[in-house]
């Protein structure tokens, strides 16, 4: 409920800007659309080029403390689309998790993939309105508090992700994690996600709400 007041707030103050809004779900739908050709590239490779994209879209339009929150969305895109090519190269990967999802999804032009690939654009499309709602009061101590969490999360997740991606690479697509930040959580990688994704949204409420 308070998210959702708060981008309602965020949103009518001063009037939405519809055309950036505009241009943000058009950018996404085409980092996406390689989807309808194979389904996995909008959830990977198009997930990351949309966030990067929706930085530099937002760039201009986030000043004083709102721009690091730009520079985590560019930093997160790069890191899913680094770290997804990364795997695709790993033979084990792709035979326990790749095949089998392409052998229920073929490659091949489908317009019943449409769908899926519209409503990923949507969701994408969503993740603008954190920076966009803090742009309403950019030096509010809780944008900057928003975007410190959020890079701590995504530099937890990167490093538990690349230590997950080494140690597979070394023993195999089914061998046990536990070195490292995996002596500490079964999901360390997924704590970083949530972390990075909660101060984002603290960064744009406490924005809508200040303004």
């Amino acid at each position: 409920a308070l998210i959702t007041y708060a981008t309602g707030k965020a949103l009518s103050i001063d009037g939405p800007p519809k055309a950036l809004l505009g241009r943000v779900f058009v950018g996404c739908a085409a980092c996406v659309a390689p989807g309808l050709f194979d389904l996995h590239l909008a959830y990977s490779f198009g997930y990351g080029a949309a966030m990067v994209y929706q930085a530099a879209l937002w760039s201009r339009a986030a000043p004083g403390l709102a721009a690091p929150l730009t520079v985590m969305y560019t930093l997160y895109g790069l890191k899913v689309i680094i770290f997804q090519a990364a795997r695709e190269l790993r033979g084990g990967y792709v035979a326990k998790f790749l095949t089998p999802y392409r052998e229920k999804s073929p490659r091949g032009f489908d317009p019943k993939k449409l769908p899926a690939v519209l409503s990923t654009a949507v969701l994408l499309s969503c993740f603008s309105l954190p920076v966009h709602a803090a742009t309403r009061a950019p030096r509010h101590l809780s944008v900057s508090i928003g975007g410190i969490i959020a890079a701590a999360g995504l530099l937890l997740q990167t490093i538990a992700d690349a230590q997950k991606y080494f140690h597979k690479s070394r023993n195999g697509a089914d061998s046990f994690v536990s070195t490292g930040l995996w002596r500490y959580s079964r999901h360390v990688n997924y704590l970083g996600e949530i972390y990075f994704h909660a101060g984002l949204i603290i960064a744009g409420v406490g924005g809508a709400v200040a303004a």
